[in-house]
């Protein structure tokens, strides 16, 4: 010690004067002196600061104390054994007593004061092994230990991030001064949730695409990930998944968000498709958290018992009485009879547009056009569904052969050769082959609307000798009976009032002699025809569908007998087939010099089948 220091010492108002060594043996030399000195200091310290003082701080306490004194009097054995360094190996390192080390490792200052000395903009965090790896072994042990087991203390300003799992995971410290990356996400996805419920009454939960495109956010998946587990959404934030899709809601808004109507049309489009359109309120209900499934099949059941619409759903009850619950069908996807029914319409407008022999038409030539099966429990339904209830007219509902239309139409369907045939083939046998026209239109299965018509229609035809090619009259005691052409023996028709016949030849005109075309190579028939119905295909409206009328100009250089005969081979193949006349009676002149008839029956329409 300095000797100019020795003679006036001032210790917190206290003076020491000392010109000589002293004599005593129990008197303390000055060194001593001033290390118990600092002792006081540090005790009168604990009542405002938790983690003592440092050398500059204390010489401001001690007036005319120097630094190389303070060093000195530390070196003593009543300073060491009471006092001691908040970091090792620091000469700046606070100083407090050896007593005081729990209350300064539990001390927010400490923490506080460690974050400062290591963080920055550039290291916005750090592991609190990192951070007290500066202090003195015995203050490290009690800080590593007492703020894992107290996050809920860390000061304002100081953000906890845990990292790896288990008996591994470590606590980090973070600065909020430095604001990381995932921190400010993680900020930023749980405003935009509560933005997004303020706005939704009802709120409802969102998908990760959903929230990341309210924050126009373009991070990569790991710093999502790494902001799910910060604060706030770690704690204020809850995810599920459903059929591999994650919904995100604030805590605070369950179990409301799942009983929504958005998040039930959601939850049902995500589940049914074309081929399953159909779902159990308990099916989907299996899907939720085990928490949520109660209050999500309770909204769902009062909302069929209030029975309530929804546009996107349609609830039907199924279960039993002690464990209720609904089949949910999704209207994206009506039922089968439904959708059925709508494409029938359509083709049917289709068909009548083209006109000729393609309408009215027949329920094969439905299933033909719609490429889609049609069992018979199927039709049973589509007749009493809407569109086709109120859209179309049926003549019988079992046959498939039988021909409909549109309503407005029961004129042309009555009309119809198609429907003429099967009224008399559904009654004819070998031994009664002539029936009255009275027994043919009340036979049962004909549809009670249609039958009046269709007798007017026969009648009609009969008296103004105009039937159908195929079909003949003739009145028995005293009424007409209508029979099929093919059913008559003999080369000749007797002229006579009381009989009526319209013979297929009649009606299609004669072809040359297969001789005349000995200039044409039979052999590119097929070629050339392969390149005609490609051309015409589509022109009626239909794929792979072209008309006679098309065709035969398109090959012109083919006599109609040949052109016939070749025609009968492609269908014979396989390749092409002939489509049955079942449109009204009543041809245009140029569709009846096109058609080709075959069993009595004219044919207009080709159809190119796909191998």
């Amino acid at each position: 010690m300095h000797s100019d220091s020795l003679f006036s010492v001032h210790f917190e108002g206290v003076m020491t004067e000392t010109t000589k060594k002293p004599r005593k043996s129990n008197r303390l030399d000055p060194l001593s002196v001033v290390a118990q000195t600092l002792i006081g200091v540090l005790e009168q310290r604990r009542q405002t600061s938790s983690i003592g003082l440092s050398l500059a701080e204390l010489l401001e306490h001690v007036p005319g104390l120097t630094a190389d004194d303070t060093q000195q009097a530390l070196q003593k054995p009543i300073a060491k054994k009471r006092i001691i360094a908040v970091f090792s190996g620091e000469i700046e390192s606070p100083l407090l007593l050896k007593e005081d080390l729990e209350a300064a490792s539990q001390s927010t200052e400490l923490l506080k004061l460690l974050v400062g000395r290591r963080c920055s903009a550039a290291v916005p965090m750090s592991l609190l092994s990192e951070l007290t790896q500066s202090l003195v072994p015995a203050l490290k042990k009690l800080v590593d230990q007492y703020w894992p087991q107290h996050i809920d203390r860390l000061p304002a300003g100081l953000s906890p991030m845990l990292t790896g799992s288990g008996k591994k995971q470590r606590l980090a410290l973070h600065d909020a001064q430095f604001p990381l990356p995932e921190v400010e996400l993680s900020h930023k996805l749980v405003a935009a949730l509560q933005a997004k419920a303020i706005k939704e009454k009802p709120p409802t939960p969102t998908s990760w695409p959903e929230l990341l495109d309210l924050i126009n956010a373009n991070d990569s998946a790991d710093l999502i990930q790494q902001a799910t587990r910060q604060q706030p959404f770690a704690g204020s934030v809850r995810e599920f998944v459903t059929q591999g899709q994650t919904w995100i809601a604030l805590k605070q808004h369950f179990p409301e968000v799942v009983c929504t109507e958005s998040f039930l049309q959601r939850l049902i489009q995500a589940t049914c498709h074309a081929e399953a359109p159909e779902v159990k309120l308990s099916v989907l209900a299996r899907q939720l958290p085990k928490d949520l499934q109660p209050p999500f099949l309770a909204r769902w059941l009062a909302e069929f018992d209030h029975r309530r619409e929804y546009d996107f759903v349609q609830l039907a009850s199924t279960g039993t009485a002690k464990k209720r619950d609904l089949r949910l069908q999704d209207r994206r996807f009506p039922p089968a009879e439904i959708r059925w029914g709508e494409n029938a319409v359509k083709i049917l407008h289709s068909l009548k547009a083209i006109g000729g022999t393609s309408y009215p038409a027949t329920w094969t030539r439905l299933v033909e056009l719609a490429g889609t099966p049609l069992t018979p429990s199927i039709r049973e339904k589509v007749v009493k569904t809407e569109p086709f209830q109120s859209q179309v007219i049926l003549s019988f509902l079992g046959d498939p052969n039988a021909p409909l239309a549109l309503s407005g139409d029961d004129e042309l369907l009555a009309n119809s050769p198609a429907l003429w045939r099967i009224v008399l083939e559904k009654l004819r046998t070998n031994e009664n082959q002539l029936l009255t026209v009275d027994k043919l239109v009340n036979q049962k299965g004909l549809y009670p609307s249609l039958r009046p018509r269709l007798q007017a229609a026969i009648e009609r035809m009969i008296r103004d000798k105009s039937l159908p090619p195929g079909f003949g009259a003739l009145k028995v005691a005293k009424k007409w009976g209508l029979f099929l052409s093919i059913d008559v023996i003999g080369t000749s028709v007797p002229s006579s009032p009381d009989f009526i016949s319209r013979s297929d030849s009649a009606s299609s005109n004669p072809a040359p002699p297969i001789e005349n075309s000995a200039s044409v190579d039979i052999r590119l028939f097929e070629r050339d025809f392969d390149t005609a119905f490609s051309l015409l295909d589509g022109k009626l409206g239909l794929r792979h569908y072209a008309s006679l009328v098309d065709l035969r100009p398109a090959l012109k250089q083919y006599p109609r007998a040949v052109f016939d005969q070749e025609i009968l081979k492609l269908r014979q193949s396989g390749r092409y087939s002939l489509s049955l006349m079942e449109g009204r009676f009543g041809l245009t002149d140029e569709e009846r010099a096109a058609a080709l008839v075959v069993d009595h029956i004219p044919h207009l329409l080709v159809q190119k089948k796909s191998h």
